[in-house]
């Protein structure tokens, strides 16, 4: 029936959730997930990033320890697939690859193996540097990838074709400041990571890497 929400995808996520919360509950934050990453509440439910993303966030209001939240956020990223996945790479064309993009870094972070609040500041990095290339350069690419040197990790590389960064060693020694806020997001997400390096030219576009490493 088409006004109930349905489904593969829906299956497996209340599945997961109803090992933690009632079905009620469950079936509830299935639907304001839903809400969040956009999609519709009635039919069938396509499983994507956004979607699982969107439920993990709302089971601080149900589950209050926090290992067990992440027990299930980690049960949730295996159903959408997470698990396994050495890279990934999303095109950035409009605002909701960014969106997009955001998600898989998150999910990534969690199936890897970062506490909450790093894995806050992987989606953050990726989110701003993604935004950036999609606003200054018209578009670009999002690679993500697990890494075991020097640690477990992640290495995301955001790669675009615009018109390069100029006064890098500026921007990057904070002594630069515009209403684009280009410096800032850049210095923030230097600061969110645990390596960080640019590369750009005039005309060649620029390449952002990051790496955030299991403490």
């Amino acid at each position: 029936m088409t006004d109930e929400i349905g489904g593969a995808g829906a299956d497996r996520l209340l599945t997961v959730l109803s090992g933690y919360v009632s079905p009620i509950i469950a079936r509830s934050l299935l639907r304001v997930g839903l809400r969040r990453a956009g999609l519709p509440e009635r039919g069938h439910v396509a499983l994507t990033a956004a979607l699982v993303a969107a439920v993990a966030s709302g089971l601080k209001l149900y589950i209050a320890d926090e290992g067990r939240r992440t027990e299930c956020e980690r049960k949730l990223v295996r159903a959408l697939g997470v698990r396994g996945v050495e890279s990934s790479v999303i095109a950035l064309a409009a605002e909701g690859d960014v969106v997009d993009a955001r998600s898989h870094a998150r999910n990534l972070a969690l199936d890897v193996g970062f506490c909450h609040t790093d894995q806050v500041r992987i989606a953050t990095a990726v989110s701003e540097i993604a935004r950036n290339a999609l606003s200054y350069a018209g578009g670009g690419t999002v690679r993500m990838e697990r890494v075991s040197t020097p640690r477990s990790g992640i290495r995301v590389a955001v790669e675009d074709r615009g018109p390069g960064i100029q006064d890098l060693d500026t921007i990057l020694g904070g002594r630069y400041r515009s209403k684009t806020g280009l410096g800032l997001g850049l210095l923030g997400c230097r600061r969110l990571m645990d390596a960080f390096h640019v590369e750009t030219g005039r005309g060649a576009g620029t390449t952002v890497t990051m790496e955030k490493y299991v403490s």
